[in-house]
């Protein structure tokens, strides 16, 4: 009966322990993510943190691809991150910032962009629906040229947008965008993904 007691009360004592190591973890996550990953890592972290809060409950699907290029500027050296990936079958993202190499993450978090494109019924899924452009043709913009003047200004958030089009041109998109990374000489960045998705 004691050895019984005795075996509950170290099972207890474990798993108090990995609830108080879990509850640690959220806690101090930013502080944790800012030793252990290096500073591309930090960067892709930010874009796929702005995709998360755009796409509600959404993952890292297949296909992620990251990119970073750095050209001069004056004295200075400008800095470019994206993700691209497919987020759900029907729905890709491309997430970016751009700044100097003298600013740190944390003073131009607010100039991240993203753009969605998918289906209606994956925007739908992931609450996007209230980024989506619509594209009017030129009578309809004579139309509505004031109209579209206060839909702009009533946008959700003016760093994310989504487009609304068929699977196969989603797939298209998603290679055409990778494509063109490349061509215009960006590189790949050899990503740790399980810490990105672990602290994301």
């Amino acid at each position: 009966m004691k050895a019984k007691l005795l075996k509950h009360k170290k099972v207890l004592i474990v798993i108090g322990i990995v609830i108080v190591i879990f509850v640690l973890f959220n806690i101090f996550k930013p502080q944790i993510a800012k030793v252990v990953l290096n500073d591309d890592e930090q960067h892709v972290l930010a874009l796929v943190q702005k995709v998360k809060k755009c796409a509600k409950g959404s993952q890292i699907g297949d296909d992620f691809s990251a990119y970073k290029k750095i050209d001069p500027c004056e004295n200075d050296r400008f800095i470019c991150y994206s993700v691209v990936y497919e987020i759900d079958d029907g729905l890709m993202v491309c997430c970016s910032i751009e700044h100097i190499s003298s600013e740190k993450l944390s003073e131009v978090q607010g100039c991240i962009v993203c753009s969605f494109n998918g289906t209606h019924k994956m925007l739908k899924k992931y609450d996007l629906l209230k980024y989506k452009i619509v594209e009017l043709n030129e009578t309809e913009l004579d139309k509505t040229q004031e109209w579209s003047r206060n839909s702009y200004n009533k946008r959700v958030d003016a760093s994310a947008n989504a487009y609304e089009c068929k699977n196969e041109v989603v797939d298209r998109k998603l290679k055409n965008l990778n494509d063109l990374f490349i061509k215009e000489d960006y590189e790949e960045l050899d990503i740790s993904l399980w810490k990105i998705k672990l602290f994301a």
